[in-house]
């Protein structure tokens, strides 16, 4: 998840107070403003972020640097002209993958409960998806209604009423096709005019707590030391070693279980279509062949070694032909030797394969030569492929049925293959080998 952290304003109505020195570095509670945004991050667990800098970013980088001092990786995206926030995010990400971005105002801050935040936009689906919090007062801020269902339904204008309502708090997710929506190099703002293009049941809201403050205006900026006390002591209580490393693991625990959690979503089809291949293959009497590299070596081992022997103690059946095609050391080192490493898989796939027969290859980017190869050797024979893969790698394989891990991350998509494989091997036995098992 790209992380934005958007501190380009010139911030016009406290320069009499900073005498010069850019919004973004403004003092609070010993700090600058934006050090305590990074330091919430960092102990989140994100540590690699891009500053959007606009007016005097030389001051800004030379503050922070390559943020190796606060234990982050930091890079900087710079506006040549004051874009608003909507097209200093479209600026810092001219092109790239697909995938969800954090950004957050350089200059409020709220104590954000991230993965919370994350979880809910994923399982709603949401375009955008808005971090809010309620205040008594909202005069200084639009409010923004959000319905029962948690979809925002309008932002609405600052009002000089003074009245309570939720507001957001400077905390954005959004989806890679709402930046590619918007046009380059043009001065446009997320909340008046990106977000409410989106429409109803688009950008999702999540209500948190306090407290919040915006260093805005003069006011605001005298009461922000007061008001984030407590929390920027906490904040600066935490050791970076310690509490950070705690942080940055807790999140990297949720990411694993999130794609495990949209692989259920989005794969049960395909697991069990896969399976029903492999059921049909055994009842006919042909094998499962399967092959991999490196960790997803030894998941085709895995596999292998359950279908010949047992997934289940307590659900006994015959053994089924299984065979990795990564364990004969002295196949894989002769071919490797004589003939090339990319046909260490293919060169048993035709002395072992017939016609029938299935191959499952385990690749989680589909790149793998060694893997396609064997693809192509199989396919020659008239045996099904089945591909274990991670997203985007089914159409580089190009194989007969895919399991596509929702994810591009090669150890996310690891992570996920354990459970789709006792999954994919439990159903198999249990629903389609019926008259294999014991009596």
């Amino acid at each position: 998840m790209k992380t934005l952290v958007l501190c380009g304003g010139a911030g016009t109505r406290l320069r009499p107070v900073l005498n010069g020195t850019p919004k973004p570095l403004a003092v609070v509670e010993g700090k600058p403003m934006l050090e305590w945004i990074l330091i919430s991050l960092r102990a989140r667990g994100l540590s690699d972020v891009t500053l959007c800098t606009g007016y005097k970013s030389e001051a800004i980088e030379n503050y922070f640097g390559d943020g190796n001092r606060l234990g982050m990786h930091l890079e900087y995206a710079r506006e040549a002209q004051p874009l608003g926030t909507a097209g200093a995010v479209r600026a810092a990400l001219p092109d790239g993958p697909s995938g969800t971005t954090l950004i957050l105002n350089g200059d409020s801050y709220t104590p954000v409960d991230i993965h919370r935040l994350l979880a809910e936009h994923r399982l709603n689906g949401a375009r955008a998806s808005l971090w809010l919090v309620p205040v008594d007062d909202r005069t200084a801020y639009g409010a923004v209604d959000l319905g029962s269902d948690g979809w925002i339904r309008a932002f609405r204008e600052k009002t000089p009423e003074q009245t309570p309502g939720l507001i957001s708090a400077g905390v954005y997710l959004i989806e890679r096709p709402v930046i590619d929506e918007m046009p380059p190099d043009c001065p446009l703002s997320l909340e008046n005019d990106i977000l409410p293009r989106l429409g109803r049941q688009r950008v999702h809201g999540v209500v948190g707590g306090g407290p919040f403050v915006d260093i805005g205006t003069p006011d605001s900026y005298r009461l922000a030391g007061h008001i984030m006390k407590d929390e920027f002591a906490r904040l600066a209580g935490q050791s970076s070693s310690d509490r950070g490393v705690e942080a940055w693991a807790r999140n990297r625990l949720a990411q694993s279980a999130q794609t495990i959690s949209l692989t259920a979503d989005e794969c049960t089809d395909q697991i069990i279509g896969a399976a029903r291949v492999i059921g049909a293959a055994f009842q006919t009497g042909s094998k499962l062949l399967l092959c991999g590299n490196g960790g997803s070596a030894a998941d085709c081992q895995h596999v292998a070694a359950e279908f010949v022997n047992l997934l289940r103690k307590d659900f006994p059946r015959r053994a089924l032909p299984a065979i990795a095609l990564t364990t004969d050391t002295s196949i894989l080192t002769a071919v490797a030797n004589d003939v090339g490493y990319e046909s260490v898989f293919a060169r048993q796939v035709e002395a072992l394969g017939k016609p029938g027969d299935v191959l499952l290859v385990i690749s989680t980017s589909g790149r793998s030569p060694s893997v396609l190869r064997a693809l192509d050797a199989a396919r020659r024979i008239g045996m099904t492929t089945i591909g274990l893969v991670g997203m985007g790698a089914a159409r580089r394989t190009q194989v007969d049925f895919a399991i596509e891990v929702p994810n591009s991350d090669t150890q996310l998509v690891q992570e996920a293959l354990l459970p789709i494989e006792h999954v994919l091997c439990e159903t198999v036995e249990r629903f389609f080998l019926e008259e294999w098992r014991s009596p």
